[in-house]
């Protein structure tokens, strides 16, 4: 896209699509016809203040998102954390919320997560390739959250094929915990979501990302599901 595009006057613009077509392979709810598509286009629009004759130092930003498609989680796979991070599920009830069994209303809701992100070895070339490592942990009360606490963590490696610097592969592996309270409704314990994946970067605007998951006891009900499929990204 040309330079119009993505400067006019003090706004600036960029352009990002994310597409992901994947297919639950076996277990979860269905697998029969359980393959979609599912995109989102995020428009990022900055406007630099000094160059407008505001003021220093400042800047507007604004940002929208469209998505199209569906997703396979509620019909197909049934998992919880959800196999796609573009997916958007709804939220409700975070001012006002349900007690997970259903008797009784909290007037607030709360909860922390934490996350560490660091590499462990680099490659003589560049301090931006080689090995990093990936953790996180979060918590909510499990008398109005259907999920109390979630603990996961992975290995990324940036650089790893001759010839392909700015690849990146990685596996990840991440468990959440139901409440206990929907465990003894329900029998729910705990899903567990197991992830391969490798980024190829074509170029400086397009990425494709083969991506492989298995899931354990999706939502705490279901068989253990494979999810296969792959996403692309491009960046304008």
């Amino acid at each position: 896209m040309g330079e119009a595009w993505h400067q006019l006057g003090p706004i600036s613009a960029e352009y990002f699509y994310t597409g992901v077509v994947f297919n639950n392979t076996r277990g979860g709810i269905s697998t029969k016809g359980a393959t979609r598509y599912r995109g989102n286009l995020d428009l990022a629009l900055r406007l630099d203040t000094a160059a407008a004759n505001w003021w220093d130092g400042g800047e507007l930003y604004v940002y929208m998102q469209q998505s199209q498609g569906t997703t396979l989680t509620p019909d197909f796979v049934g998992d919880v954390q959800s196999y796609s991070n573009i997916d958007t599920i709804p939220k409700h009830q975070w001012l006002t919320q349900l007690a997970v069994d259903g008797n009784g209303v909290f007037e607030n809701n709360y909860g922390f997560y934490a996350t560490i992100d660091r590499m462990l070895v680099t490659e003589e070339e560049s301090d931006d390739q080689g090995l990093g490592l990936f953790f996180q942990y979060c918590w909510a009360p499990s008398d109005r959250n259907q999920v109390e606490q979630g603990i996961g963590g992975g290995l990324i490696y940036t650089g790893l094929l001759q010839g392909r610097d700015v690849d990146t592969c990685g596996v990840g592996c991440s468990q959440i915990q139901f409440s206990p309270e929907l465990e003894a409704l329900t029998g729910q314990k705990s899903e567990i979501a197991t992830e391969v994946f490798y980024k190829a970067r074509l170029n400086d605007w397009f990425s494709i990302i083969p991506d492989l998951q298995y899931i354990t006891s999706p939502s705490g009900l279901y068989s253990d599901a494979m999810v296969a499929g792959f996403r692309f990204e491009v960046n304008l």
